[in-house]
């Protein structure tokens, strides 16, 4: 079982693509396999590396209407096609976010398959963390005949205008428009439609849903949990969702629906996908973690300066925070940057307070970005630099226990008067459950830089101080004094980083 987050800290997130997953088993194994026969090596192996939940994306029923939409679209075949050549047919299955009922996909190897694997987790000390589709349903789900009037629904004049947004019901003997669920900023997903969530109704069996996957799993991964807020609903659909004259419109679903599960389950773990300065309101709401995008998109600016100064937001606000550096909605990290820059953004997201979030294939190096709707993925060459970086990191935060302690921000001060490089910084002191200081630092310019980092260790004044890197083989003693002024001074390349265990000669730094 997992533990609160209070006690977690700053937990590590695997997120594990679920039929892929089964797909490279079915070819090992020579039969078709089901998440019973993920090796328990594939299981420690997440463990060692300090991993505290698993996040198996895609475990649910998505019907068929999604799979024949998305074998219609020629960009899915062409990019089949890239990946793993013309002569390959393409094995297109429909988004594992357009769900037509919340049980376990029967060629995962249904409820029994994934119980067994949690139970495996857990034996390893990780939890299993689960999708939950808040905002829509597939087109075929159930509800669509039996509740048309839980969706979002139009007239004629709005299909006329937006035809590719609308569909009918299939009910016999009446017209009924129904929306295509969208984000504003993008063409609609016509593989589902949006709830209603001015509708009490729907409130309550999105509930039962959410009790219901809280059953089979220690926390849920709640797909753009945004649109569901009362805020997020009218902004995109405020022409379409007005309810009765003199009906009340119903409290925000999130804080009853996460007191209802917290009330049955507890400890039990809310992450939100969220966009949209929404982030700080679904905290609010009781979601313990939310996306931070912002974060991600700062880490693709060469100049650094903007990701630092992100990171200087509200310390309660950082550690309710998920960051990361890619996932299945993201292009490849190693497509991106170079390994050098990657190792020091991988060091800048393990050290900041939060939850830190790990892809699939990330820390070997992978570098193609496959669609959701795809049942497999190419196999790749592991980088071996890259994965000799990412587990030296891991091995370092696992051993050390820091990601259990507490964090503060180092201020980065000029080297000199006149030198702005110590803009692009990073530094943040880490104080371990068994009282051992970590100083994570990382120049993250596009140039060389230097910077001098003032310490409150006024407790060793006087004292000898060894950094020892954990990373690389510095080595350096320094009097306490230098920390506190004129401050250490550091000297890194772009990309430069370290992680410093601190000791002092003869005296506990606890």
């Amino acid at each position: 079982m997992i533990v609160d987050r209070m006690t977690m800290s700053h937990p590590l997130l695997y997120e594990l693509p679920a039929g892929p997953l089964v797909a490279r088993l079915s070819d090992q194994l020579g039969r078709p396999a089901s998440l019973a026969d993920v090796p328990d090596e594939e299981v420690d192996r997440l463990a060692a590396l300090g991993f505290d939940h698993v996040w198996l994306m895609g475990v649910w029923d998505t019907g068929t209407a999604g799979g024949e939409i998305a074998r219609r679209q020629p960009w899915l075949r062409d990019r089949w096609h890239e990946l793993f050549g013309t002569d390959s047919e393409p094995r297109i299955l429909g988004s594992p976010y357009a769900i037509a009922r919340y049980r376990v996909a029967a060629d995962l190897g249904g409820d029994e398959g994934l119980a067994c694997l949690r139970e495996r987790l857990a034996r390893a000390g990780m939890g299993l963390v689960l999708d939950f589709v808040n905002h829509h349903t597939a087109i075929d789900h159930p509800w669509i005949a039996a509740h048309p009037d839980w969706y979002v629904s139009g007239d004629e004049a709005a299909r006329l205008a937006e035809p590719e947004a609308w569909f009918e019901t299939p009910i016999p003997g009446t017209r009924r428009w129904l929306a295509h669920c969208r984000d504003p900023h993008f063409p609609p997903w016509t593989d589902t439609a949006p709830l209603d969530y001015r509708n009490p109704a729907v409130h309550d069996a999105m509930s039962r849903e959410l009790l219901a996957i809280a059953e089979r799993c220690d926390g849920v991964r709640c797909d753009m949990a945004m649109l569901t807020l009362d805020e997020g609903f009218r902004r995109t659909w405020a022409d379409h969702s007005i309810p009765p004259e003199g009906d009340p419109e119903p409290a925000e679903f999130w804080s009853r629906a996460i007191a209802a599960v917290r009330a049955a389950r507890r400890p039990f773990l809310f992450i939100a996908e969220a966009y949209w300065d929404l982030e700080s309101r679904l905290q609010e709401l009781g979601f313990d973690y939310t996306y931070d995008k912002t974060f991600l998109d700062r880490t693709r600016q060469t100049e650094g300066r903007g990701l630092v100064a992100h990171l200087r937001a509200d310390a309660d606000y950082q550690g309710r925070s998920v960051r990361f550096l890619e996932n299945h909605d993201e292009d490849r990290a190693a497509a991106i940057f170079t390994p050098e820059r990657q190792a020091a953004l991988a060091l800048v997201t393990a050290t900041v307070p939060g939850m830190y979030l790990v892809h699939d294939g990330q820390l070997e190096g992978s570098r193609l970005r496959t669609p959701v709707q795809f049942a497999r993925r190419p196999d790749e060459p592991v980088d071996a630099a890259v994965r000799t970086s990412y587990e030296s990191l891991f091995s370092a935060i696992a051993s050390s226990g820091l990601r259990r302690g507490s964090c503060a921000a180092i201020e980065p001060l000029p080297a000199w008067a006149g030198n702005p490089t110590h803009e692009a910084f990073f530094a943040r002191l880490w104080r371990a459950p068994d009282g051992r200081r970590y100083l994570a630092i990382a120049n993250l310019g596009p140039t060389a830089g230097q910077c001098r980092l003032r310490l409150p260790l006024d407790a060793v004044a006087g004292q000898t101080v060894v950094l020892d890197d954990l990373l690389g083989n510095a080595h350096y003693e320094r009097t306490a004094d230098d920390f506190t002024d004129p401050g250490l001074y550091l000297d890194l390349p772009a990309a430069g980083r370290h992680l410093f265990r601190l000791e002092a000669a003869g005296l506990d730094l606890a």
